[in-house]
C-alpha cells in the first residue's frame, strides 16, 4: 500500500492538470467522438502453411461486420480516433477477422449531409474468441468512403486489409469489406 499511495496521488494530479473541456456531445465535429456500426462484411482468407511442402487454401466468408471508434475532431471536417473493425466469421467456429488502431476521417463539407473519407493503419489480428486457441497478429491497413445522410448517422463502406501471422509455418492474410451503419456522438 505504501507504493501505491504515491502513485494514486501522482495520478490524480497528472489528470487535475491536463484535465480541459472536451467540448463533448455539443452537435460539431471538433471535440470529443464516441461512435460504432453494425452491419455486413465479406471476408477473403489466404492460408499457406509450409511443413514439409507448401499449401496454399482460400476461402471466401460472408459474416456480422462490427466497428468502434473514440477520439476527437479537430475542426469541423477532420477527425483522428482508435478505431477497431471486425468482421465475425463462422467457419466451424467462430472467427474474428480485425484491424484496427489509428484512424481518420475526413469530410468533404462541414455540416451534414456529407460524403467523407475514411482510413486506418495499425494492427491486424486473426483469432477464435470463444476457443482456446492461438490469436495470430500483425500489420494492418484499412480504408473507405462514408456518407454522414443526418448529424451522426452514416452509411460507410471499407476494404481492410491484414497481415496476422508470419511465423515459421503459417502465413496467413485476409482482405474484409465492411458496409455498416454508423452511429457517432460528437
Amino acid at each position: 500500500m505504501q507504493r501505491l499511495f504515491p502513485a494514486l496521488v501522482l495520478g490524480a494530479v497528472i489528470l487535475t492538470l491536463c484535465s480541459v473541456p472536451a467540448d463533448a456531445f455539443n452537435g460539431k465535429r471538433s471535440g470529443f467522438l464516441l461512435g460504432g456500426g453494425l452491419g455486413g462484411g465479406y471476408t477473403h482468407i489466404k492460408q499457406t502453411v509450409t511443413l514439409y511442402s507448401e499449401t496454399v487454401s482460400t476461402s471466401d466468408k460472408f459474416g456480422v461486420a462490427t466497428e468502434f471508434r473514440i477520439g476527437g475532431g479537430i475542426g469541423e471536417q477532420f477527425q483522428l480516433y482508435y478505431v477497431n473493425r471486425v468482421n465475425w466469421i463462422s467457419a466451424g467456429a467462430t472467427y474474428t477477422a480485425t484491424v484496427g488502431l489509428v484512424g481518420a476521417s475526413y469530410y468533404l463539407k462541414a455540416q451534414s449531409p456529407s460524403w467523407y473519407l475514411t482510413g486506418l493503419v495499425g494492427a491486424s489480428s486473426w483469432d477464435a474468441p470463444f476457443e482456446d486457441r492461438r490469436a495470430y497478429t500483425g500489420f494492418g491497413v484499412g480504408a473507405g468512403v462514408g456518407w454522414e445522410f443526418a448529424r451522426h448517422y452514416s452509411l460507410e463502406t471499407t476494404a481492410n486489409w491484414g497481415d496476422p501471422s508470419k511465423d515459421s509455418s503459417i502465413d496467413m492474410e485476409f482482405i474484409a469489406v465492411t458496409l455498416t451503419l454508423n452511429a457517432i456522438a460528437y
